[in-house]
């Protein structure tokens, strides 16, 4: 066998980059170079019809040099037990991580693929849905092959990574449609709690009733100067839990209200809108067992938030209540209430941020209501 073997899951183009890998032995006109190919099959006709003539004519161009292939083509666990036992690969590329960590771990690889670029991955591919002519049992989407009167061929996932990655597929169809974007408007139900969970790893979980808006959430973990989280409550309310993009850009975030707007500095803290009722008076936020009083009023669980309005700002630190009744009445801080307490369904509690809703499938199964990416 070679002396190493690269995995490969992005494209072949970029061991270019990494030019003291290719391997030594020159083809027999003393100026060329060959590279044993070894990859899953559904790569055999992008490869050989337009990766490897792209290749070695770009690297014919910038070194001068010939380069050969001599490729092998099979599935990604055949592909990877030919290489185990000796079979003279430069370079694998395969289907599934399990098959490049076996590789690794029979020490048939001197690279780690994480680190190539994009992380390794060679290319997102699609799954196709294949339908007899006409399509006659109106087959659409994944939750049609569910029907009781469609019969599906696949393959096996036990053997099969493209089989393993149709099912992620499905998954990730679901998961898709969960997702929610700047712009939109949530609405939890009567008596159903929702969660969003973001992908600085931040929550919000609105109570029931609640009407809530992202105005515009932005993250990137390598771009912070592009960080934005900024939110309306509309009606209801609702428990922030802060993410990595509080942490790091404190003022990047707000929640607006129709009587102040909130800020935070690395927090837990629960708000609620109260409406003004038609023909009521106000009452007291403070009297002890009354209702909550129309206007804003927050909790802080941990850390501190700042409110702040027309009428000036507050900030209220961890244990503390606050009460805004109007736009141009400044905050003020308030004895606790009972009414502000906030508890969800026990699931809530659950490792991972999950599940997210006391009612329904998604309750049952520990998804996210909404992903926002």
């Amino acid at each position: 066998m070679k002396s190493f073997v690269r995995i490969l899951t992005f494209a072949l183009i970029n061991v270019i980059i990494f030019t003291a890998c290719l391997p030594g032995p020159p083809s027999t006109n003393g100026n060329g170079q060959t590279i044993t190919v070894y990859g899953f099959s559904i790569m055999k006709e992008a490869l050989e019809k337009d990766i490897y003539p792209a290749f070695a004519a770009k690297w014919k161009r910038e070194h001068g040099v010939d380069i050969n292939f001599v490729s092998s083509f099979a599935g990604s666990e055949t592909v990877t037990n030919q290489i185990l036992q000796g079979a003279p690969a430069d370079v694998a590329i395969l289907s599934i991580e399990r098959d490049a960590e076996r590789l690794a771990q029979g020490r048939a690889s001197t690279t780690d693929w994480h680190t190539f670029p994009n992380n390794g991955i060679i290319n997102k591919t699609p799954f196709v849905i294949l339908v007899r002519k006409g399509n006659p049992k109106q087959i659409a989407d994944f939750p049609d092959l569910a029907k009781p009167d469609v019969k599906v061929i696949h393959p096996d996932p036990v053997s099969s990574g493209g089989a393993q990655w149709s099912i992620l597929s499905i998954y990730g169809s679901e998961l898709k449609k969960s997702e929610v974007e700047s712009g939109d408007t949530l609405v939890s139900e009567k008596n159903t709690y929702a969660q969003i969970r973001f992908i600085d790893n931040s929550e919000i979980t609105l109570r029931p009733g609640t009407t809530f808006k992202i105005e515009n959430f932005a993250y990137d973990a390598e771009k912070p100067d592009g960080d934005s989280a900024a939110f309306s409550l509309v009606k209801g309310g609702l428990r922030s839990i802060t993410g990595l993009l509080g942490k790091r850009n404190k003022e990047k975030f707000q929640l607006k209200t129709p009587t102040a707007t909130i800020g935070i500095r690395g927090t837990t803290f629960v708000a609620q809108w109260v409406e003004v009722p038609a023909q009521e008076p106000r009452v007291d936020p403070a009297m002890p067992g009354a209702d909550l009083a129309p206007g804003l009023h927050v909790a802080v669980l941990d850390g501190m938030i700042v409110v702040t309005n027309a009428g000036g700002a507050q900030n209220f630190p961890a244990g503390q209540f606050g009460y805004v009744p109007a736009v141009n009445q400044a905050p003020v801080v308030v004895p606790p209430h009972p009414a502000l307490q906030f508890v969800p369904p026990p699931s809530f509690g659950g490792e991972g941020g999950g599940p997210l809703a006391s009612q329904g499938a998604v309750a049952q199964h520990g998804g996210a209501d909404c992903i926002v990416r």
